[in-house]
């Protein structure tokens, strides 16, 4: 029997269900050679075409919809996606926003336009407009989790992320984002599963969730995982066009993480290639990429030891840790630690910084600051330096008092969005300054710290000849990575009980 042009648009949608785009959209094209004036004819082609990448082809299909049926909010709603995923976001809303005047009902319409309008806190408005007319739809709740994110609510963004995934488990790009959720609040293991189920459903920017994985491992101290990620993701930026040097600048980060998982597993060469290749493609990386090159050149310039006929067995004191070791004792000291901190309602941190005059912290954000530091400054001394890790980690106690060894306590401001405590002894022993100035903190999306206070641990004065100490510690720690030609160092010692040191990138270096 002879198809009629409805009849070709309705088994185009019969073989869209089974995957065969190609012969759906020939029975498109049939379709509207047999009935030009027939509006669904081209928009059900033109959505295609959006679904399928090519949002030019559907913008010009769903604008001829459009034009043959004025009051066609489906094909408002699909031109309107399809803008959006050009990045013209203005055109995008004036679309959503004629859909949403001709059905005031469409939820599509709501979650087009709240997804068109982030990071703007009016697009929860459109999201929590969707979800009262569609409480089942896994997309609202997934743009309202994404705008949650945007703001930094990364507890919010959970919450609704989890309900997107409950409604849709194959939604793997919600996956993506709640493991980029549960990486801002520091849970690395949680983001790790997240990311891998992302990879496992298929998830469109499959490179960048190698990339947050890799991070992760490489956070965790996994250099084989994170060597394994971080090549895969760069195979796959590598593929991809350059708009205005994005691409590149990506390239260059992960080729950095990389050089960092390289030298951490010990191929101190690979890792020079790297770091050189990532400050090649971008110069701002320099700071990062000094002390790891540092590192990476003393270790690939020690002789090498001829091998004995029989090795001789190492004992358990000077064994080298694996990852797996300083990760298990991390997690067991962290798991303690915020138990300790909330046991006593973070009493330590809120005279911490009471004593500092920083109210505009909050005791939470020094647990979660903390929490950071202890495990950025446990990957430089165990997993690149090879230092014992266990005299670190049992010096850091919630309690100073707790912890006898503990003599000075550094609290860092990690430029106004974070503050962390560390605990040191009187001999500086545990604390590598420069590590931490050039250490990209991957919470809060900056690099290093500004001010660094340095108090005793029991908030008594200094006497004139330890001040001395202390400006002479924080200068040679910081010129040993960094020439002053690159850094400013400025250390306070007008107050009797505490050190300021701000620093700062010199603007000629």
């Amino acid at each position: 029997m002879k198809l009629t042009a409805k009849g070709y648009v309705h088994r185009a949608g019969l073989r869209c269900r089974k995957g065969d785009r190609s012969g759906a959209l020939a029975d498109l094209d049939r379709a509207i050679d047999l009935d030009p004036s027939m509006a669904t004819g081209y928009f059900a082609r033109g959505d295609l075409k959006r679904v399928g990448g090519d949002p030019d082809g559907a913008i010009a299909d769903l604008t001829i919809a459009i034009q043959l049926n004025p009051n066609f909010p489906r094909a408002y709603v699909s031109r309107g996606n399809a803008h959006r995923n050009k990045g013209e976001a203005n055109a995008a809303v004036a679309d959503f926003n004629k859909a949403i005047r001709l059905d005031a009902k469409s939820a599509l319409a709501y979650i087009g336009r709240g997804m068109a309008r982030l990071p703007a806190g009016t697009a929860i408005r459109d999201f929590n407009r969707a979800i009262r007319l569609d409480p089942k739809s896994p997309e609202a709740f997934f743009g309202r989790g994404w705008a949650h994110f945007s703001r930094g609510d990364a507890d919010g963004a959970i919450s609704d992320l989890t309900r997107a995934i409950d409604l849709n488990p194959q939604h793997s790009v919600a996956f993506m984002f709640r493991g980029e959720a549960y990486r801002d609040k520091g849970e690395t293991d949680r983001a790790i599963a997240d990311l891998t189920e992302a990879i496992r459903l298929g998830v469109p920017d499959w490179g960048y969730a190698y990339g947050q994985r890799g991070v992760e491992r490489l956070r965790k101290g996994d250099f084989k995982g994170a060597l394994v990620d971080l090549t895969k993701s760069i195979e796959s930026h590598s593929k991809q066009p350059s708009r205005s040097g994005a691409t590149d600048a990506k390239l260059a980060a992960l080729y950095l993480s990389r050089g960092t998982a390289l030298l951490g597993s010990g191929d101190a060469r690979s890792s020079i290639s790297d770091l050189n290749f990532a400050v090649r493609m971008d110069p701002s990386l320099k700071r990062l990429a000094r002390p790891l090159l540092n590192s990476a050149q003393q270790q690939s310039s020690k002789p090498r030891k001829p091998r004995a006929a029989v090795a001789p067995k190492r004992s358990k004191a000077s064994r080298q840790p694996r990852a797996s070791e300083y990760s298990s004792a991390f997690l067991q000291w962290e798991r303690s630690f915020r138990a300790e901190a909330r046991a006593d309602d973070f009493a330590c941190f809120r005279r911490l910084l009471e004593q500092l005059k920083l109210e505009t912290f909050t005791p939470k954000q020094v647990l979660e600051g903390t929490i950071e530091l202890v495990r950025s400054s446990l990957v430089y001394s165990s997993g690149l330096d090879g230092r014992p890790f266990l005299p670190f980690l049992q010096l850091q106690h919630y309690n100073p008092s707790q912890s006898p060894p503990a003599y000075y306590t550094f609290t860092f401001d990690i430029h106004t969005r974070g503050i962390g405590r560390l605990l040191d002894t009187r001999k500086f022993e545990h604390i590598d300054l420069a590590d931490l100035y050039g250490h990209p903190f991957e919470k809060y999306k900056l690099v290093g710290f500004s001010d660094l206070w340095i108090l005793r641990a029991d908030y008594s004065a200094f006497v004139p000849s330890e001040l001395r100490r202390i400006e002479r510690y924080v200068r040679d720690d910081l010129y040993f990575d960094y020439g002053e030609d690159e850094i400013d160092v400025c250390v306070r010692t007008e107050w009797a009980d505490r050190v300021l040191v701000q620093v700062q990138d010199r603007l000629d270096s």
